[in-house]
């Protein structure tokens, strides 16, 4: 959206400073704060935002690898069923993996709720 349009308000040294803390703490310049604050939207903290991205980034890399690793011991299970070996430790070992996998899922929810505020 192009921007042309300028307001003019009158503010105390002491108001402007004030405004001009909280978009420094919270990584915005004075004018996104003042956008978001007067559209009603909440105002999320850049520094924070981008700790979540990379927390989901790092548990989405680690959800893909536990998913990795159960498609290998299903492929092992497949190989076991067919060659008529005992597959009491491969079962043992995925159900392992599905817990991990089911804890990581858990904390993906969490993070995702925390950074989207849901």
């Amino acid at each position: 959206m192009h921007k042309d349009k300028k307001l003019w308000i009158r503010l105390s040294a002491r108001e402007k400073e004030k405004i001009k803390k909280i978009a420094k703490e919270n990584g915005l310049s004075m004018t996104e704060l003042v956008l978001l604050r007067c559209s009603g939207q909440l105002v999320v903290n850049k520094f924070d935002y981008n700790g979540y991205k990379a927390s989901i980034h790092e548990v989405s890399q680690e959800i893909n690898a536990i998913g990795n690793n159960i498609n290998q011991v299903t492929h092992a299970i497949h190989i076991c069923n067919r060659k008529d070996i005992s597959i009491n430790q491969q079962l043992m070992r995925f159900n392992e993996l599905m817990a991990i996998y089911q804890e990581s899922h858990s904390q993906l929810r969490s993070l995702l709720k925390d950074a989207l505020g849901f």
